[in-house]
């Protein structure tokens, strides 16, 4: 049985960096009502998301309000309370591919939210692009 050795082909030892991607919902600006949809940002192609998380800066009126971050029409975080005080709030990521490119939005569950801001915040690899640096 042969053993390949790919550590010296050139598109395998460029190193990969990870991206962030970001948007601000300020709920006193505009409200968004229970079960609403909000689009905030679009990732690129050829992508993997590898962590999403909400960074509540503002308490979000409404004790129970939850949202939930979609890429595509896959949920990468299910629904978190967004209620209470300042804090990152987030879960289990599920790790989703972009394919040709994803919009990633966010959808209000539970109550609506008329006040409070939430930075949505996702970080990705784009696989298929490199920084330069050789990693042997």
């Amino acid at each position: 049985m042969a053993t390949y050795d790919q550590t010296l082909n050139g598109k395998n030892s460029y190193k990969k960096s990870v991206s962030v991607s970001s948007a601000t919902l300020d709920f006193g600006e505009q409200a968004v009502s229970s079960t609403e949809t909000v689009a905030v940002f679009t990732l690129p192609a050829n992508a993997v998301v590898v962590n999403a998380f909400f960074n509540v800066t503002s308490g979000v009126t409404g004790a129970t309000a939850t949202g939930k971050i979609t890429v595509g029409s896959t949920d990468a975080i299910a629904a978190v309370t967004f209620g209470g005080s300042a804090a990152v709030k987030g879960g289990t990521v599920t790790k989703v591919a972009t394919g040709t490119g994803a919009a990633v939005t966010v959808t209000v569950g539970t109550a609506n939210a008329t006040a409070g801001v939430v930075e949505v915040i996702v970080e990705y690899i784009e696989y298929t692009k490199t920084n330069g640096e050789l990693t042997n």
